[in-house]
């Protein structure tokens, strides 16, 4: 990234993260992310610059890491060290999310700059926060990852990842439909590729043999 490009970065990202700081978001300077610990869960909010074509761009990212999902999910994943420590459970674009542009940065020259910490500022205000208070609990996870087994998921657009994810959610959760899930699931990600499905997806099922539901009961009351 060109000089010029980073310190408009910099221009932006500064004062958000005085801002946030207060709220007790720390700020990664590797992935650009601001993350906040409550409990089990990190609440994730992205700004990772580009320079496309000459201007400095950033589409904001909101996400949530269950840290006990992820443990189980990188016992078998390809993931490793500081990059295993900062993945979501749940992760989409803020213009995805919304179906708007209105919240991506655009710059070209420090005249940008104001708008685009406007911008971010209601981007953390009126998605993020909104998306942490939905997606605050396992169960809601679930619900946004298991729901609709068959279809796209926009909070996890890697199918495997989805997928492997769900299964954990599932498995924990005592999911009643649990094994429909693997069938569900297994097929699609041996559709996405046979080197995937073998070395990370199928070992992450047998993983999940041993792995104990958080309430177990004769029959669980999840649908």
């Amino acid at each position: 990234m060109p000089n010029a490009d980073h310190r408009l970065a910099e221009a932006i990202i500064d004062p958000i993260r005085q801002g946030l700081s207060a709220e007790d978001f720390d700020f990664d300077d590797a992935s650009q992310c601001f993350a906040k610990r409550s409990g089990d869960f990190v609440q994730q909010f992205q700004m990772a610059f580009a320079d496309v074509r000459g201007r400095l761009v950033c589409v904001p990212e909101v996400g949530v890491r269950s840290e006990l999902v992820e443990e189980i999910f990188h016992r078998t994943s390809e993931y490793s060290g500081r990059n295993a420590a900062s993945t979501a459970t749940l992760g989409v674009s803020v213009k995805l999310l919304t179906g708007s542009e209105d919240f991506d940065l655009v710059l070209v020259d420090t005249d940008d700059v104001d708008p685009a910490i406007d911008r971010a500022k209601s981007a953390f205000r009126d998605v993020a926060v909104p998306y942490f208070a939905q997606y605050c609990s396992l169960k809601q996870i679930d619900a946004a990852l298991n729901d609709n087994p068959e279809e796209p998921c926009i909070h996890m657009l890697n199918e495997r990842a989805r997928c492997s994810r769900g299964l954990i959610v599932a498995k924990l959760l005592n999911r009643r439909n649990y094994s429909e899930l693997v069938q569900i699931y297994d097929r699609k990600v041996a559709r996405a590729g046979a080197m995937t499905y073998k070395k990370y997806f199928r070992p992450l099922v047998a993983e999940l043999e041993q792995v104990r539901a958080l309430h177990e009961s004769t029959e669980s009351q999840m649908d």
